[in-house]
């Protein structure tokens, strides 16, 4: 019956399975380019501070932009040393807080 089908084109009619593939692993600058990138903020200027800060969140507490752009000072528990990260689907997570990033 399956030969069949398959010569006079009635196994057209079913639609295949669909075949997903995997997302690639996500790309990252290695540590020595990061650094480039850090040190070519103007950290005398309230901008490059901001910068300097936004950066460090990236990439040592490995937040997405999106989490980092909803960040605010009162979300950082200083005594602690914890942050608290919105993220995706309003999901709200304590961080610990990393020194370097803390004084950024």
């Amino acid at each position: 019956v399956l030969f069949r089908s398959a010569l006079d084109g009635s196994a057209d009619c079913v639609p295949s399975i669909r075949r997903w593939r995997l997302a690639g692993l996500p790309t990252f600058l290695p540590p020595q380019k990061v650094q480039v990138v850090l040190d070519a903020c103007d950290r005398t200027t309230a901008m490059g501070l901001r910068d300097y800060a936004v950066l460090m969140a990236l990439a040592k507490l490995g937040l997405r932009a999106s989490e980092v752009a909803a960040l605010s000072l009162d979300d950082s528990d200083w005594q602690s040393g914890s942050v608290l990260v919105h993220s995706k689907g309003r999901r709200q997570a304590m961080m610990p807080l990393r020194h370097d990033v803390g004084t950024a």
